[in-house]
């Protein structure tokens, strides 16, 4: 037989209920409102279970990484565009414009697009512009009065003195046609050598070359040695075998040359004479000079005059 196992606190306010077996109170909150136990109840038809919330789960897992994404960068819901990198959507970046940053460290180029490798005849000639700017700034110089030659691989600025009259390196330049060279100066020279008489007191001097080359020829004798004062009064130069185009009489000072006298065209033996005063020195030597002899002619040189000091 069913009991009642309840608490009646008066009749309108009691509800029981029939468990099976009992009859028990039906409880209500505070409020009066029916506390229903659906712990075990069975769902309606179609009702939501775990299993299907299961895709949901996961797409709102898919918006939580997309709201932490945007709360990564702090960025308005207007400026963010995600992207799905396969598994999770992640914020595109934009700079302080709002224009996309993309990685293109593993993109395709285009067609035609410019490489490295096609750089590598550019970067060539930009260096070539680059020692020419450091060949001008190594002149300290304007535009203007620069010029710039190629060495090897390399740009050199070209040396003007101060007047802006280009300095010329002449070393290594190779002679014109019919330059005088060292080879025939020594010719010239050993023709001369021994063909000097000195007299004490006076100076008698005789130079000559019997074998003279084509041209320009000039006979040295050299002056006094050591402390020794010379004081020239005449001296005579002629081609004692064809007919010259000038002759010269003078003395040199290291590299330069002083002409006390000159003349044109001379014929066979037709000497050019000099007559004044001229104080030699150990520093100077004594010159004759013909210009426009036949190879082989016969030239002399002859110099007087007497000793100032010994």
């Amino acid at each position: 037989m069913s009991r009642v196992l309840a608490e009646v606190a008066g009749k309108l306010l009691t509800l029981l209920g029939y468990d099976g077996t009992d009859f028990r109170n039906i409880h209500v909150d505070a409020a009066g409102d029916l506390q229903i136990d659906v712990a075990t109840s069975a769902l309606p038809a179609g009702a939501a279970t775990a299993a299907h919330q299961v895709t949901q789960t996961t797409a709102l897992e898919l918006i939580d990484d997309l709201r932490t994404a945007l709360d990564s960068i702090g960025a308005d819901a207007l400026r963010t565009m995600p992207g799905l990198d396969g598994v999770v959507h992640r914020m595109l970046h934009v700079d302080a414009q709002g224009d996309t940053q993309v990685d293109v460290l593993t993109s395709a180029l285009p067609t035609g697009a410019a490489t490295a490798a096609h750089q590598v005849t550019q970067t060539t000639a930009l260096q070539l512009i680059d020692d020419l700017r450091t060949a001008l700034d190594s002149v300290g110089t304007d535009e203007l009065r620069v010029l710039a030659g190629m060495f090897g691989a390399a740009w050199k600025a070209l040396h003007v003195d101060a007047a802006g009259d280009l300095q010329v390196d002449v070393l290594t330049s190779a002679l014109p046609t019919g330059a005088a060279t060292l080879a025939k100066q020594t010719t010239n020279t050993a023709s001369v050598d021994g063909q000097i008489t000195r007299n004490y007191g006076q100076v008698l001097l005789k130079g000559e070359n019997l074998a003279c080359v084509a041209g320009g020829n000039i006979i040295n004798i050299d002056g006094p040695v050591g402390t020794a004062v010379w004081v020239i009064t005449a001296m005579t130069v002629y081609d004692n075998t064809s007919v010259v185009t000038a002759a010269l009489l003078g003395q040199a000072v290291g590299a330069a040359y002083y002409w006390a006298g000159a003349s044109g065209a001379r014929a066979v033996s037709e000497a050019l004479s000099w007559s004044g005063t001229m104080v030699i020195t150990a520093a100077a030597d004594l010159k004759g000079g013909v210009l426009g002899a036949t190879a082989g002619d016969d030239l002399y040189f002859y110099v007087f005059g007497y000793i100032l000091h010994e």
